[in-house]
């Protein structure tokens, strides 16, 4: 099994006079992920470049408010970049439930439009990010890249569809293709129904009981800036095709672990 958990701690967006070091396009800018990934570059003097549909306080990004639905728009937008990471989708589990189509049309017809103009564009590599919820059931533990694929929630089931259409782009074209499929993935910025932050704030709000769910089930868990590390490296390969790697710690924890 690949897993890469190199460790590191952010030290926020602030520099100064930066310096063209390539273009990075970040689609789902202002989400969790893409926020600390745009902070990480920047870090590391990338020019970035962001796609949203709101506005997100990002400093020293320049930010298009434009929807990934919109085919045109993508490719005038992805046309001059150097690299493109896809992580604009709808990957809560109650938007997936309560509006499945909207999700699924989102998910997949927005990677389509993206991959579509990385065709199109001068970009070297595109990076998407899949989920280990894409394996379903294990067969055997840990999971490695060849484990059989069969996704058994909406999230899985849409993160396999677009690592099809990924693998079917990366035939015909002499790029770099990337895809990570991450585990749970914690860390500053995260919102609070997630498992950590729910921990977390219960213990700050001084509570003398912390109320969860399931607490045995065990997960695998990484650190965003362990993943940050990870999309700076990969970004720096110079070479064509696809590959897949898991992305995680190699441990698993339960609820009830976490709040020991």
């Amino acid at each position: 099994m690949t897993f890469w958990a190199i460790g590191g701690n952010s030290s926020g967006i602030n520099v100064i006079n930066l310096k063209d070091y390539g273009k990075r396009l970040i689609t789902g800018i202002g989400g969790f992920l893409g926020r600390s990934l745009a902070a990480r570059l920047i870090q590391e003097k990338y020019k970035v470049y962001g796609i949203g549909r709101h506005s997100a306080n990002l400093r020293n990004v320049t930010l298009y408010k434009a929807d990934i639905l919109d085919e045109q728009e993508m490719i005038k937008l992805s046309k001059d970049k150097d690299h493109v990471v896809h992580l604009a989708a709808v990957t809560e589990y109650k938007n997936l439930r309560d509006f499945p189509m909207e999700s699924l049309k989102i998910n997949i017809m927005g990677t389509f439009n993206m991959l579509n103009a990385f065709l199109k564009s001068k970009a070297k590599s595109f990076i998407y990010p899949s989920s280990g919820k894409i394996y379903g059931e294990p067969e055997y533990l840990p999971y490695d890249e060849s484990h059989p694929v069969n996704p058994k929630t909406n999230l899985g089931k849409t993160k396999k569809i677009c690592e099809d259409l990924i693998s079917y782009f990366s035939t015909s074209l002499n790029k770099y293709f990337l895809v990570l499929r991450i585990f749970n993935v914690y860390g500053n910025g995260q919102k609070e129904d997630f498992l950590i932050p729910t921990i977390l704030t219960q213990v700050k709000n001084k509570k003398r009981e912390i109320t969860l769910g399931d607490i045995e089930s065990r997960r695998d868990y990484i650190y965003v800036e362990d993943v940050m590390d990870c999309f700076s490296k990969m970004m720096k390969k110079n070479k064509n095709g696809l590959q897949i790697y898991n992305l995680g710690s190699g441990v698993s924890y339960s609820a009830r672990d976490i709040v020991n």
